[in-house]
């Protein structure tokens, strides 16, 4: 299933789709679709079950992505302070490097 959000809030399409090989799809515009969940409420929860698990893994995907990008930016600057120590003095103490910034996920 896709393009359902279309169908509940009766705006633009935010997902489109390419088949691989022959296919039979079935469209439903949004007065069939309410339709047929009046008729069918189980399948109202259905749908709900499917889009809170869109929803999480789309969190949980948007965490990650975050928490990655922290640790690339900490990384870029560790690295250019680290570069500008060195120009500095001559060596780099485990002392000092243990100061630096790290990133942790909470």
């Amino acid at each position: 299933m896709f393009g359902e959000l279309s169908l509940f809030g009766g705006g633009a399409r935010t997902a489109s789709a390419v088949a691989r090989e022959p296919s039979t799809l079935l469209v439903l515009d949004r007065q069939d679709l309410l339709s047929f969940l009046r008729k069918h409420p189980d399948a109202a929860l259905d749908l709900l079950t499917t889009m809170g698990q869109r929803i999480r893994n789309a969190d949980e995907m948007l965490r990650r992505r975050v928490a990655r990008n922290i640790n690339e930016e900490i990384e870029i600057r560790s690295t250019t302070v680290i570069t500008h120590l060195h120009e500095k003095v001559d060596f780099l103490t485990e002392e000092v490097l243990a100061r630096l910034p790290r990133a942790e996920r909470r």
